[in-house]
């Protein structure tokens, strides 16, 4: 079987009853959207999905991914981060700045809502991390999880 992770920009077909569902999502190292078809049961455009699967060309409508199993993640990209402001996780605000020689320039601060910050703490505890006020005294923060950026010890005064 084969892994790949894509950004969802298009849904073709979604089957609520069953959960059968033809999306279209871009991939990394293809130059078209690729074609992903599968039972994906509520997958909002902008979602980015970890899938595995394999590949087949249909006769009719071309090369395809055949999803066996599929878990949405975090994305790891700007693109990625960008698509999820439409599903509501994150909205921008714009303001302006005045400069030091009196001009007025603006700019831009993406932030995340309440809806996106409930998606985090979900996709968070889900993966074993939890929030302090939620750590037992047995709790050993995932691997995965932790900084690969060793901090500095500052020396004593």
């Amino acid at each position: 079987m084969i892994k790949i992770r894509a950004v969802i920009e298009h849904i073709t077909y979604q089957n609520s009853e069953n959960g059968y569902s033809i999306l279209k999502g871009k991939v990394k190292d293809h130059n078209d959207l690729v074609t992903l078809v599968g039972t994906m049961l509520e997958v909002p455009v902008g979602s980015v999905l970890l899938c595995e699967g394999d590949w087949k060309i249909d006769r009719k409508y071309g090369q395809q991914f055949i999803v066996q199993s599929f878990e949405e993640v975090m994305p790891a990209t700007v693109y990625g981060i960008e698509k999820y402001k439409y599903v509501g996780y994150v909205h921008s605000v714009t303001f302006p700045i005045k400069t030091k020689d009196g001009t007025i320039r603006t700019t831009q601060n993406t932030q995340w809502t309440p809806l996106g910050v409930k998606f985090l703490y979900d996709t968070l505890k889900e993966h074993g991390a939890l929030p302090i006020e939620e750590r037992g005294a047995d709790y050993v923060q995932p691997y995965e999880l932790l900084s690969s950026t060793p901090k500095r010890k500052r020396k004593a005064e």
